[in-house]
C-alpha cells in the first residue's frame, strides 16, 4: 500500500530481488482516482494499482502500508481482524507503544505473537545497528549524533521542488516554498526538537539505553542520510578493531582509510558506509561518520528482512 511513494517503489524493487516465495501480490495507493488509471509492474509482468478498501485484507498474508501521508489506524483493525500481518512504515504506529518497532538483526524476535509492527525511522534503523554492533564488544557512552536529512524525506514532490528551487535561485527569481515550507536549496536548517525527541524515544524503544542525543539539520541533499555521531569507548581501542568488529556484519561498509562516503556515492546501495576516527587529544573520544540510503537501508531492506523472518516462522 502506497506502490507510488519513493519508500513504495523501493519496497517493490528490493522486493523483486529477493528470493521470497510470493503466491499473489497486489498493489494500491491512495492517489488512485479510477480504475485502471494507475498500472505498476513486477518481475517484468503488469499490475493494475487499486484504490485501498477494506476488501484487500481478505487474501492477504501480509500488508506493507508504506503511504507517506500515514494512514487512519482504525482502518488496519479489520486486517488484524483476519489475520493479516502489517508491516506499518508510514510511520502511523511509531508512537504508539503496544507496536514494536524492529529492527531486523537486533529486537526481531518481538514479531512473534503480533499482527502489527511499526518500521523504525531511517535515523533510529542507522544508529540502533551502529551502536547495536559496538556495544557486542565494547561499553559506549556519552553519545551525541548529528544527522543531515535529504529532501527525499518530502517524497517527488519534495526532490522536484528542491530542483526548482535550486533554478530559481540561480536565476534570481521567486522561491518555491510549497512542499519543503523554507529555502533548502543551498541552506542547512535545524528540524523541530519535536522531532528529534521522536528519534531519542526510538532508539531508547529499540536498544533499552538512555544515554543518547540527537540533533537533525535539514541538508541542501537529495538522497541518503548521512550522520555524525560522537561517543565514548571504554577501553582505548584502536580504529582497527572498531572496524573488525562492524566487519563483522555485513550490513556495514567500510571503505579505504582514504576514501569517505558521501551521500552523492552511496544513494541507491545496500548498507551503512562508515568511517571512523579518533580524537587523539581526548583518550576513548570517537567520531563516527555513517551515510545509508533512506528508502533503501530505512525501510526496504528491514521491511523484506523481517518478512523473511515472518515466512521462516510460517
Amino acid at each position: 500500500m502506497g506502490i507510488k511513494s519513493l519508500r513504495g517503489k523501493e519496497i517493490k524493487e528490493t522486493l523483486e530481488r529477493s528470493s521470497i516465495p510470493i503466491g499473489k501480490i497486489y498493489f494500491y495507493d491512495f492517489s488512485v482516482e479510477s480504475e485502471w488509471s494507475l498500472l505498476t509492474d513486477f518481475k517484468g509482468e503488469p499490475y493494475v494499482v487499486k484504490y485501498p478498501t477494506e476488501d484487500m485484507f481478505k487474501d492477504a498474508n501480509i500488508i506493507l502500508v508504506a503511504s507517506p501521508e500515514g494512514i487512519d489506524q482504525k482502518f488496519l483493525l479489520k486486517a488484524m481482524e483476519e489475520g493479516t500481518f502489517i508491516i506499518d512504515l508510514s510511520n502511523s504506529f511509531n508512537e504508539d507503544e503496544n507496536v514494536p518497532l524492529i529492527v531486523d538483526g537486533i529486537n526481531h524476535e518481538l514479531i512473534k505473537g503480533v499482527s502489527i509492527i511499526a518500521n523504525p525511522h531511517p535515523i533510529s534503523i542507522i544508529l540502533s545497528l551502529v551502536f547495536h554492533q559496538l556495544r557486542k564488544k565494547f561499553e559506549i557512552d556519552n553519545i551525541s549524533s548529528v544527522a543531515f536529512q535529504p529532501v527525499s524525506e518530502f517524497q517527488e514532490e519534495g526532490v522536484e521542488e528542491f530542483i526548482n528551487q535550486t533554478v530559481a535561485i540561480l536565476n534570481a527569481t521567486h522561491i518555491p516554498r510549497k512542499v519543503l515550507k523554507e529555502q533548502r536549496a543551498f541552506d542547512l536548517i535545524p528540524e523541530s526538537e519535536k522531532n528529534e525527541r521522536k528519534i531519542v524515544r526510538e532508539l531508547e524503544r529499540i536498544l533499552g539505553i538512555k544515554s543518547s542525543s540527537i540533533t537533525i539539520i535539514k541538508a541542501p541533499v537529495f538522497h541518503c542520510f548521512a550522520v555524525m555521531t560522537f561517543l565514548t569507548i571504554s577501553g582505548d581501542p584502536k580504529i582497527e578493531e572498531l572496524e573488525a568488529e562492524f566487519r563483522k556484519n555485513p550490513k556495514f561498509k567500510i571503505l579505504a582509510r582514504n576514501q569517505t562516503p558521501t551521500p552523492a556515492s552511496v544513494a541507491g546501495r545496500d548498507g551503512i558506509f562508515i568511517k571512523i576516527s579518533k580524537n587523539a587529544d581526548f583518550p576513548s573520544r570517537y567520531s563516527i561518520w555513517t551515510v545509508s540510503d533512506n528508502f533503501r537501508t530505512g525501510f526496504a531492506k528491514n521491511a523484506i528482512s523481517i518478512i523473511q523472518r515472518i515466512v521462516l516462522m510460517q
